[in-house]
């Protein structure tokens, strides 16, 4: 028998994660911008946190216990305007499709005061099974975090209100 907190899969698609982000000095490149490898770097960095603490799902346990991990085979990244040193940035990101064995994620990072988009992000990630090293299907279920419910985080602009 299933817990009643066991959620599918499928369930993530669309829901927003948010976290926030000041820029620091070592995020420059020499001409105080935000450097296009730190705005990758925010993101994954952004992704392992908020997936854990707002999703409620918890890859070190699926690594350890389920031996998968989510590996980003492909990252597009479209800049579109400078962040500076101190820039306080705005991080979302949302699931938009879920296949057997990979996922499509889309990333955000706007500036907090303004709302002006200074990069997006789409990240292709793909489930790995760490003893084999091959590609994997992704679980149909998980099990959230005690505490945490991922279907009460926002919809991602312009996605369907049901999933």
């Amino acid at each position: 028998m299933s817990d009643s907190r066991e959620l599918s899969i499928q369930a993530i698609i669309g829901r927003m994660i948010k976290t926030e982000h000041r820029a620091t000095f070592t995020d420059c490149d020499a001409y105080g911008h935000v450097s296009s490898a730190r705005y990758l770097e925010m993101a994954i960095n952004h992704r392992m946190s908020a997936v854990t603490e707002q999703l409620g799902i918890d890859t070190l346990h699926a690594a350890q216990n389920l031996s998968f991990a989510m590996v980003n085979k492909e990252v597009h990244l479209d800049f579109r305007s400078a962040a500076k040193f101190d820039d306080y940035l705005v991080i979302e990101s949302w699931v938009e499709k879920i296949k057997r064995l990979r996922m499509t994620i889309h990333v955000r990072i706007s500036d907090k005061e303004t709302g002006k988009v200074r990069c997006a992000l789409t990240i292709m990630s793909v489930a790995i099974d760490l003893a084999s090293e091959l590609p994997c299907r992704l679980p149909d279920t998980f099990m959230p975090i005690e505490g945490v419910n991922p279907l009460i985080l926002p919809w991602a602009p312009k996605h369907p209100k049901d999933v």
